[in-house]
């Protein structure tokens, strides 16, 4: 398990990055945004593709943003 400003465990992180083809590196920051309870916001095509209910590009990231920050 690693304990940074968020304790992300490994177990998790390796199946992950076993049923994706991304890194375990790139998998732990997967297992953290939910238990942060944000989306992941990335330009990462393989994050992108093998986490999209997750994962967001910048450019959807920023229209939420905006949608949330101007109420539309």
């Amino acid at each position: 398990m690693f304990c940074g400003a968020i304790c992300v465990a490994s177990e998790q992180v390796l199946q992950l990055a076993t049923s994706s083809r991304c890194s375990a590196y790139d998998c732990e920051f997967v297992a953290a945004a939910p238990q942060l309870g944000v989306p992941l916001a990335t330009e990462d095509r393989a994050i992108l593709a093998a986490f999209p209910h997750l994962a967001r590009s910048l450019d959807q990231f920023n229209a939420a943003s905006q949608r949330s920050q101007f109420g539309a």
